[in-house]
């Protein structure tokens, strides 16, 4: 998997409500067929310029997809918080969600009662518990962005988005039976910043946007449903990228590879 962050210096979401996957696509043409034109080219796939190349269908929930070779073997996912937008590609189903949590981001404070509240409507009971649980502010805002970027990750990877009932599927373990098992066992992704050599498409030397994600097919945090069990073959994983960037992806657990 090819992780691409980009700074774009516009928050889509100052002026407006925040938009969904496939229209932000359409917003960021440019950026999003850059990075894919790189992902492509690395992968050895030939992208002919021509705009039907760029054909997209859509799941039922409007998750797009391309259709036609030789792109119908990529898949990706976009994701966006305030001036940062970011997308990532793979060989199968993935999902991506990331959150600016810096100094000067989105989410830089912590509204603790505002973050509770948007808990109580799309938490499970464990992850309400989990965030309970938090000894400090700081603490409270890291398991709430923890939990949120694992759910948005998951949800993505389905295509389901909202109507998934995010309240019914926990991305931390449960409690019952003193079940905290997986809650946070190789949780953790490996980002590598990626180096280019001069020549390659896009800045010449290093490309300081781009990150290989290397997770074996087996690891990663487990999504368990409203029973408690755990939803098989799915692993959700975080990914710390740079300081106050929190990043979760989501992909099948027998998958790896570019």
């Amino acid at each position: 998997m090819i992780l691409y962050v980009r700074r774009t210096g516009i928050d889509p979401g100052a002026a407006e409500a925040p938009r969904g996957n496939a229209a932000l696509m359409e917003s960021k043409g440019a950026l999003f067929r850059e990075v894919l034109f790189d992902y492509a080219e690395e992968q050895g796939i030939l992208v002919p310029k021509k705009p039907e190349a760029f054909r997209y269908a859509y799941g039922a929930h409007g998750k797009p997809f391309f259709d036609t070779p030789p792109l119908s073997s990529v898949r990706f996912s976009i994701s966006h918080s305030g001036q940062c937008w970011a997308a990532i590609f793979h060989t199968a189903a993935v999902g991506l969600d990331i959150e600016d949590v810096s100094a000067t981001g989105r989410h830089s404070g912590y509204d603790r009662a505002r973050f509770e509240r948007i808990a109580a409507r799309f938490f499970s009971p464990d992850e309400r518990s989990h965030l309970r649980d938090a000894a400090d502010a700081s603490a409270a805002k890291e398991r709430f962005f923890k939990i949120w970027t694992r759910k948005e990750a998951y949800m993505k990877y389905t295509g389901n988005g909202f109507s998934e009932a995010p309240e019914r599927f926990s991305v931390i373990a449960p409690m019952a039976e003193g079940r905290r098992d997986g809650a946070d066992a190789d949780a953790r992704g490996k980002a590598v910043r990626r180096k280019r050599t001069p020549g390659a498409r896009g800045r010449e030397g290093r490309d300081d946007a781009a990150f290989r994600v290397d997770v074996a097919a087996d690891r990663g945090a487990r999504v368990f449903d409203a029973n408690g069990d755990a939803i098989p073959g799915v692993r959700v994983f975080d990914l710390f990228l740079e300081t106050g960037l929190r990043c979760a992806c989501c992909r099948n657990a027998g998958t790896a590879g570019p």
